[in-house]
């Protein structure tokens, strides 16, 4: 098992200025590592942070990215289980996060890239709840022929 890290930036290639950035980079459940932006030109690059994970025999778990912005006056962000994994070949290396206007990119240095959708967090919250809807067990009234009492 092989402890690695990389650097971690970040790319707007949306067209427009973003502010209020921040990032997450999750190992499985036991590494966190957030970083923030106060604010990204379009069409720059900017170092946000790094990404520890592990490779090797017994330690080859998921590693979560997740971002949040604003653009336009709108909030931004992508899903929170969304993940792409690094391999030793990335370590020492870089990942890009870059940023279109509705996707994300992870670009690793070797490893292969991943695309996660961007949404206005009004639309990611009825994702969720849709999504959640889909998964649980429909609730269904009693039949019942009570009278209120009054």
């Amino acid at each position: 098992m092989a402890q690695h890290t990389v650097a971690v930036y970040v790319e707007n290639d949306t067209g427009e200025i973003i502010s209020d950035l921040h990032y997450l980079h999750r190992y499985d459940s036991d590494i966190y590592e957030p970083g923030t932006l106060p604010i990204l030109e379009a069409g720059k690059l900017n170092i946000i942070g790094k990404a520890t994970y592990w490779t090797g025999f017994g330690r080859t778990g998921y590693d979560y990215w997740w971002v949040q912005f604003l653009r336009g006056g709108v909030r931004y962000a992508c899903k929170a289980n969304f993940y792409c994994y690094l391999t030793s070949e990335d370590a020492d290396g870089r990942v890009v996060l870059k940023l279109l206007k509705d996707q994300m990119q992870v670009i690793p240095l070797k490893s292969s890239s991943c695309t996660v959708s961007l949404y206005p967090e009004s639309a990611l919250l009825s994702l969720i709840a849709e999504e959640r809807s889909k998964s649980e067990p429909a609730i269904t009234q009693p039949n019942c022929d009570c009278k209120k009492e009054n």
